[in-house]
């Protein structure tokens, strides 16, 4: 999510063999719009990541500080390189244990997008291959998604942050 509004593509991690039948057929049926990447764990890892930032560029205009935890992944020199290079930004590490203050949206916009989720997940029909489970929760998250606003976020860095109006 960007202060002014703009949602980024959602990151999608599916657990799987990077380079297995997932990776290679399964990740081709999901909606472009979003990344997906497969990884053994369905963790977050710096290849992972590194990817996801590359993928950002489009989104990015101009210099802008990209905050992040203190996530392995997320603070290595490489992430930095990437971030500085590719997407003319900086990235700025949030204080240990400050999440709750530091990342308002949390609260603001996960709170209600997980709400959403079990929602939209109370009126689907059942399945039952793991693909077609996976592809499910693919598209319940974009719903969920696109039902947040962009000024719900917008106003909530503004709340939080003093980010002027644009």
């Amino acid at each position: 999510m960007l202060c002014v509004g703009s949602k980024l593509p959602i990151l999608f991690i599916v657990h799987g063999v990077p380079g297995g039948t997932i990776d290679e057929v399964e990740l081709d049926t999901y909606p472009e719009e979003h990344y997906y990447s497969v990884q053994e764990s369905a963790w977050m890892d710096s290849r992972v990541w590194k990817a996801y930032l590359e993928n950002l560029q489009p989104y990015i205009e101009g210099p802008t500080v990209i905050f992040v935890d203190n996530f392995d992944a997320h603070v290595t020199q490489e992430s930095a390189n990437v971030i500085a290079g590719d997407l003319h930004s900086v990235l700025e590490l949030l204080p240990a244990n400050c999440t709750s203050v530091c990342q308002p949206l949390d609260v603001g916009v996960m709170g209600p997008f997980k709400k959403l989720l079990r929602t939209l997940w109370l009126d689907e029909a059942p399945v039952t291959s793991a693909a077609d489970k996976r592809r499910a929760m693919i598209f319940r998250s974009i719903k969920a998604w696109e039902m947040i606003s962009s000024d719900a976020i917008q106003k909530l860095f503004q709340k939080q942050f003093r980010v002027p109006t644009l």
